[in-house]
């Protein structure tokens, strides 16, 4: 499982995406530092710089934006990382099943042959019938049928097994049973809420939630691009072509929105549609991993019973 988080492509992939969230909160962060620029022209340069003291708390949200951009990016890779080790396993498992339905279709093929063996030496004799022959034949013909099918499906899993992994294929995989003890009761006997309650703690969940606190700190955000700003700025112009004096201006500047083409009405309008769906999402996710957790839960039961049922007939 290791070997496949750290050869798989989509994992990889989720990886640079926490670094452009990161990239991207610490172009947030930057906006409290002040621009400062040069021009030049043929006849003076320039020096501007400016300074945001207040933005409506947007730059604030911004970053916390932001950084819950980082925390949803790295839960998402946690939750590719744990999707993929359940597909793993699960293949692992049925690799490791097909495996002992081979043994038994084996076993079940020489027990057959041996018996057509005795059948034989009983017709000769005339102690059985040739038809009784014939049946056992036919049997064992669909004894070798179940054996070719067991080997396929060994390739077939083999094969999901390598693709999961990024890896080639290779008839001779050696697969080794490990060696754990199970005790069915232990999951079985658990409660529906207990198990629901220790889901929450899932990578989608924390996703889930995270893209609904983003949302909140969007709304924040855009509600402040709509509130005045007050900022600092400072020119300095220079005539080098002439004899005149350097121009040096500097104060202060509020910018107070009034009219802006209904902008930023449609964007806190947007914003809020954008928090309101993230937290039905996050209400869905949760549901369906009850709904998950119910089902499983079910037939994880249901299987239990039939397995204490089959050893009780032993």
């Amino acid at each position: 499982i290791n070997f496949a988080h750290k050869n798989n492509l989509d994992i990889l992939q989720q990886e640079l995406a926490v670094k452009q969230q990161k990239t991207a909160t610490l172009r947030y962060a930057g906006e409290y530092i002040p621009t400062l620029n040069i021009l030049l022209d043929r006849e003076n340069f320039t020096i501007q710089s400016n300074l945001t003291i207040f933005a409506g708390l947007q730059r604030y949200n911004n970053i916390r934006y932001g950084r819950t951009g980082v925390e949803i990016s790295e839960q998402q890779r946690e939750n590719l990382k744990m999707e993929l080790s359940i597909a793993i396993t699960k293949v692992f498992l049925q690799l490791l099943l097909d495996k002992e339905l081979l043994d038994v279709a084996k076993r079940s093929y020489q027990t057959t042959s041996d018996q057509l063996q005795r059948t034989k030496l009983f017709v000769q004799e005339g102690r059985q019938s040739y038809s009784t022959l014939l049946d056992i034949e036919s049997h064992l013909a669909g004894e070798m049928v179940q054996i070719t099918n067991c080997q396929n499906n060994i390739k077939k899993s083999t094969l999901e097994l390598t693709q999961l992994m990024n890896i080639e294929y290779c008839d001779t995989l050696i697969i080794a049973p490990p060696v754990f003890i199970f005790d069915p009761l232990s999951f079985t006997s658990a409660s529906l809420e207990s198990i629901y309650s220790n889901a929450l703690n899932l990578p989608s969940i924390k996703a889930a939630e995270l893209l609904h606190k983003q949302g909140r700190y969007k709304l924040a955000a855009t509600i402040g691009a709509a509130t005045p700003t007050f900022s600092l700025f400072a020119n300095y112009n220079s005539f080098y072509k002439t004899d005149s004096e350097p121009l040096k201006i500097y104060g202060f500047e509020l910018k107070i929105p009034i009219l802006n083409n209904y902008t930023h009405g449609a964007a806190i309008s947007r914003a809020k549609l954008d928090y309101k769906y993230a937290e039905v999402e996050l209400e869905k996710e949760k549901q369906q991993l009850y709904k998950d957790i119910q089902a499983d839960l079910f037939e994880a039961r249901a299987l239990y019973q039939k397995y204490t049922a089959a050893q009780k007939a032993l």
